[in-house]
């Protein structure tokens, strides 16, 4: 028994509680395991009857944090960072480390070593960004190689390529958040004054015993709309179904189902819906029909596993392919930090071949996140990197992380994790700065910054309006004359929130109008186009909004 208060360790009989023997000790030495009948406290073994010290261990163990620590011989396996020591057989020797920064023990809980492998329960800790969501188990593998990152990849040619192809109308939403810099704004004027015209149930929750098992709480099972050939797309998550309805009047035009999971719309890029799958494929379906016309393995080998109780790529491409200039740019993986890191691959948009294939591994301590392009160059979490040749323009150092906070460069949460909305920043949030600040959620165009912390200069200086609600912002759509706000009135996640849309005059801030919402909103939920407003919400609904006859 420790008590921290005296700085002593002590030992009583179990049967009498009669004290066998007591020792001072340090105040920080909070785990006392015993191996082979010894206990070890600190850098010393014990025994646990008398005291007696019976030498050194070779390494100090100090104390467990908030994760406990776990000793399957010859390891130490620290459970806040996921690595293992290997203990030396002699104090004199020095123990040899084996880091492994994709997975960390659950705080409190710790990891639990058995059948050869590693289980840990989810935690939302920033202290790893690296670290997968999730109840994981983890194994013993063989990471590709790099060549295997960085080779061609094959294009597999469908019926529809080779279809002519247009080009796209200045006033749609044709990939998620807008456009290839993920503003989240577009020219259109919207009414103050909307009215639902039509609503689809794209998707409905799975059934049975352990549907909720299956459910992540935090991934809503209809993405973000895009809206582009007259058309309006979005994906069934958890289906790995592209559903495409006309836009005006909610018709289903076609669907597709794709081999597995699908986290985000397509982009609709010249009468192709171009759209990455959790199969570690990217796919272009033609817009008219769902046709394909091409696909690629993005993922650099062929490897699968199971999530959420489906069959996945260990490399799963993240579903909101960037396309600019006639080049897809597509990631996949889970975290930089397992099965070699993420696969960073340049297609070209109207074939599929290879213009250029990269990795980004071990060190840069970050999950996997969508593409957006930023003053003439891709940016992904804190990296920068070149268009035409994948080359990283800035260190992959990550920068240091903030006390559960952040600041400009030191962005926590990606575009694709909305985790925030119900853990409030304890991991996620903070993937835009405006400003030095950062922020959850952001739109902004020429004129205007807007966040969940109100309507700012561009420069995020001047705050000249304050947001409408102080519930938790799901979505922002930024128009020529609104700010469009999706919200949940509370802060925190409840199954009977209240979900609403809030339209905000730019110029003076002035609530003019608000529709509810039968759900809450998916995240990053909207979409603007001729004059319409398009909402996914999370009991798998899509919702078009116009203005009133």
């Amino acid at each position: 028994m420790l008590d921290k208060k005296t700085a002593t360790l002590a030992a009583y009989d179990a049967k009498t509680g009669r004290e066998l023997w007591n020792a001072p000790t340090r105040p920080l030495i909070v785990w006392t395991p015993v191996v082979d009948g010894l206990l070890w406290h600190g850098g010393i073994k014990l025994d646990p009857l008398t005291g007696k010290d019976h030498g050194k261990v070779g390494h100090w163990l100090g104390g467990q944090g908030c994760s406990p620590r776990t000793i399957v011989w010859p390891y130490l396996v620290v459970g806040r960072s996921a690595y293992a020591l290997e203990l030396p057989s002699s104090p004199a020797e020095k123990p040899q480390s084996l880091v492994y920064r994709g997975a960390r023990g659950a705080c409190v809980q710790g990891l639990v070593p058995a059948n050869g492998m590693f289980y840990t329960a989810q935690n939302m800790c920033k202290c790893l960004p690296s670290h997968v969501y999730g109840f994981l188990a983890v194994g013993p593998t063989t990471d590709p190689k790099e060549e295997d990152f960085t080779a061609k990849r094959p294009v597999e040619r469908g019926p529809a390529f080779g279809s002519p192809s247009r080009p796209a109308d200045g006033q749609d939403w044709p990939t998620l958040r807008a456009d290839a810099a993920r503003s989240a704004s577009c020219d259109v004027t919207l009414p103050t004054k909307l009215t639902k015209r039509w609503s689809v149930k794209a998707v409905s929750h799975f059934g049975g015993p352990l549907a909720s098992a299956w459910e992540p709480q935090l991934v809503s099972p209809l993405s973000a709309p895009v809206v582009a050939e007259g058309l309006v797309l979005v994906a069934a998550t958890d289906l790995g179904r592209i559903l495409a309805c006309d836009a005006k009047n909610g018709v289903e035009r076609w669907t597709v189902t794709l081999p597995s999971r699908v986290d985000g719309p397509p982009t609709v890029w010249r009468g192709l819906c171009i759209v990455g799958c959790h199969d570690g494929y990217v796919y272009a379906l033609r817009a008219t029909d769902g046709a394909l016309a091409w696909r690629v393995r993005v993922a650099p080998v062929e490897r699968r596993m199971v999530a959420y109780g489906r069959v996945e790529s260990v490399w799963p491409v993240t579903g909101s392919v960037l396309v600019h200039e006639g080049v897809a740019y597509a990631t996949a993986g889970r975290s930089t930090e397992t099965d070699g890191g993420i696969a960073v691959v340049a297609l070209d948009a109207g074939t599929g071949e290879t213009r250029w294939a990269r990795s980004i591994g071990a060190g840069v301590l970050r999950l996997n996140d969508i593409l957006a392009l930023r003053d003439g160059k891709l940016v992904w979490r804190y990296l920068t990197l070149g268009k035409a040749t994948g080359r990283t323009l800035t260190p992959e150092t990550p920068p240091t992380l903030k006390s559960y906070g952040g600041g400009a460069g030191k962005l926590e949460g990606g575009i694709m994790d909305g985790t925030y909305t119900v853990s409030r920043n304890r991991r996620a949030g903070g993937a835009f700065v405006l400003g030095d600040k950062p922020t959850d959620q952001l739109a902004w165009n020429a004129d205007w910054a807007v966040s969940e912390k109100g309507g700012f200069t561009p420069d995020g200086k001047t705050r000249h309006w304050r947001p409408p609600s102080r519930g938790t912002v799901f979505a922002i759509a930024l128009t020529r004359n609104l700010a469009v706000y999706a919200c949940r009135d509370a802060r925190r996640y409840s199954p009977d929130s209240t979900a609403r849309l809030h339209l905000v005059n730019l110029a003076d801030g002035r609530r003019v109008g608000g529709v509810p919402l039968a759900s809450v909103p998916s995240y990053d939920g909207l979409a603007v186009a001729d004059g319409r407003l398009y909402v996914s919400i999370r009991n798998g609904t899509l919702v078009c909004f116009g203005k009133a006859d």
